[in-house]
């Protein structure tokens, strides 16, 4: 499956997640979090329908340059899902 049609979800509240990876080196990784983290900037943010979930993983870049998205364990994958084109 082409990854670039994927999205992928916190696996705790199933929100989308977030993540910025600079580096293209093999190896290079950053942290994850869900978009319902409060660190998240939101235009649209409104008190009384706020969720807050504090899970995060991990993005590590892979020999081929592509990416692989991990739970914070490091070892469990982030599945992703179909996007609806």
């Amino acid at each position: 499956m082409d990854s670039s049609k994927l999205c992928y979800i916190c696996p705790e509240c199933s929100a989308s997640v977030v993540w910025s990876l600079v580096s293209g080196k093999r190896g290079a990784s950053s942290r994850i979090i869900c978009t319902n983290n409060p660190e998240v900037s939101k235009a649209d943010w409104n008190k009384h329908k706020a969720i807050f979930c504090f899970w995060t993983g991990v993005v590590v870049r892979q020999r081929d340059g592509s990416v692989k998205l991990f739970d914070s364990d490091g070892v469990s994958y982030i599945r992703g899902v179909s996007r609806n084109t």
